[in-house]
């Protein structure tokens, strides 16, 4: 149970750190926390390419509303 617990650990301070990287390109964020941790979220541990088909599955999924 040990090792699940510091592989947790590891993974939310990987996460929280390239959050941490990226909002500090934003000077940090006023509004909407929540949804720039969402995106960093999303974001993390993908590769361009992968984010380039999701974001343009969703976005072709969202203008066909």
């Amino acid at each position: 149970m040990l090792v699940m617990g510091i592989v947790i650990s590891m993974v939310s301070e990987s996460l929280w750190s390239f959050t941490k990287r990226r909002l500090a390109k934003f000077n940090g964020v006023k509004a909407n926390f929540e949804l720039h941790l969402k995106e960093c979220e999303w974001r993390w541990k993908k590769d361009a390419d992968t984010l380039a088909k999701e974001l343009s599955k969703i976005l072709r999924k969202s203008s066909a509303c």
